[in-house]
């Protein structure tokens, strides 16, 4: 890691990977977040509705990535001003409470266009079994 409070766009590259970031999944968390979306299928709204279709917990919705893939984003070190221009994400395996998860970053591309600091960043998540859950590609422009 630099001296520095953050990291300035020519510092990044390509390549660059950031520590891993983990995060454990509560019933809580999954309630809480179904409530905030208004989440109405039932197969995530409770570990009874889950069993029935044939999984041993609650199932988290798979926009609820957005949570834990964003800890590990939130970890890495950029200035302020910057802007998340878009993510993309590709849902691999069903996220349950009590996985414990670990998302690990890159950065994979970067560039400059229309005079603005573009950086990719791609994201895998892993639960304890060392499955893939997720994987996300993130776009943001640098501010300096």
């Amino acid at each position: 890691m630099v001296s520095k409070e953050y990291y300035l766009w020519d510092e990044l590259e390509i390549g660059r990977r950031f520590p891993q970031v983990e995060y454990i999944v509560k019933d809580q968390t999954i309630t809480e977040y179904n409530e905030a979306v208004q989440e109405k299928n039932d197969i995530y709204l409770s570990k009874e509705n889950a069993l029935k279709y044939g999984f041993d917990s609650t199932i988290a919705p798979p926009t609820m990535a957005a949570i834990y893939v964003m800890e590990a984003f939130k970890n890495i070190p950029a200035p302020p001003g910057g802007i998340h221009a878009k993510q993309m994400f590709e849902f691999i395996k069903p996220t349950m409470a009590g996985d414990l998860l670990r998302t690990s970053v890159v950065v994979v591309d970067k560039y400059i266009k229309r005079n603005k600091k573009y950086v990719e960043m791609a994201s895998e998540t892993l639960n304890q079994e060392g499955d893939i859950i997720v994987k996300s590609l993130m776009t943001r422009i640098w501010s300096k």
